[in-house]
């Protein structure tokens, strides 16, 4: 009888043990969780640079959270509001470079989206009322990863890069959005069947003229003396999630792509379901 009290003791004060463990073990997850409210809560008269700051560290906190395991103390911003930070770059910037048309504003977006950092571009192309605030923005204090169309045109004064992502599209299709683009002043809006009829003759020319720059262009950025990485449009549409994981490896120098941008590109890319969804406007069909 005694060696059963005994044990009874003995399991009453390990059952006991596991309880104080489980409530220390609440207490500190209830205590994190508060904690982490809290720092989302933002001061008075905090700047929108601080606030996707802040928005940022919590990402990261999340993040380290994940990876440990541990249940998080609230979701993340939905995407599509979160806020860009302007970043400065340790080495010249990366460029996009495209002929026109080619998709560099979807990979623009893409981008901005996965990592939450403003690109930049050379030139003023009327984006920023499609949510690219970055027109202009080419020094390294400001941006990392900037569009450019150069040679087919000049934008701001020269500036320095450290590597390029060449971004290539079918000729054929680029030209006739390019074209389409010239004729109604907007990204979205094709001609019509009446006025194609009409301009034949301009369509004709253009495209003799249009096919040597794309040439020209292409191999300009070919015979550059830097890292450069190619991407197909076409794959870009086709497989956004694999092509973005090229990109931000590359203009990043990321040796090994961890966990948390594979998290995001989970989260910004292939969690929506319709390649429009994600560009900064609809594209021209």
């Amino acid at each position: 009888a005694q060696e059963n009290e005994c044990g009874d003791i003995g399991n009453e004060g390990a059952k006991t043990s596991m309880e104080d463990q489980q409530s220390i073990i609440q207490y500190y997850e209830k205590d994190l969780r508060e904690k982490m409210q809290a720092d989302r809560l933002y001061p008075k008269n905090v700047t929108v640079e601080e606030m996707a700051d802040m928005e940022w560290n919590n990402l990261l906190k999340l993040a380290s959270l994940r990876n440990g395991g541990n249940q998080l103390p609230h979701d993340p911003i939905p995407t599509q509001f979160e806020l860009l930070l302007f970043s400065s770059c340790p080495r010249a910037v990366a460029v996009l470079a495209s002929y026109p048309r080619s998709g560099n504003s979807l990979m623009r977006t893409l981008y901005e989206h996965t990592t939450l950092r403003v690109t930049g571009s050379d030139m003023q192309g009327g984006l920023a009322k499609h949510d690219l605030v970055g027109e202009m923005a080419v020094t390294t204090n400001k941006v990392q990863f900037v569009k450019t169309h150069y040679p087919e045109r000049r934008g701001t004064p020269p500036f320095q890069a450290s590597r390029a992502v060449l971004l290539v599209r079918n000729p054929f299709d680029a030209i006739d959005s390019f074209f389409n683009l010239m004729m109604t002043g907007t990204h979205t809006t094709s001609i019509s069947n009446d006025i194609r009829e009409k301009t034949t003759q301009v369509w004709e020319e253009f495209v003799l003229k249009e096919i040597r720059v794309w040439k020209k262009f292409h191999l300009y950025w070919l015979n550059q003396d830097i890292p450069l990485l190619l991407i197909r449009y076409e794959d870009l549409i086709r497989r956004p999630d694999r092509v973005m994981e090229r990109v931000i490896q590359f203009v990043l120098e990321i040796q090994r792509m961890g966990s948390f941008f594979g998290e995001r590109i989970d989260r910004c890319i292939r969690e929506q379901e319709e390649i429009e969804r994600l560009g900064s406007y609809k594209p021209r069909s």
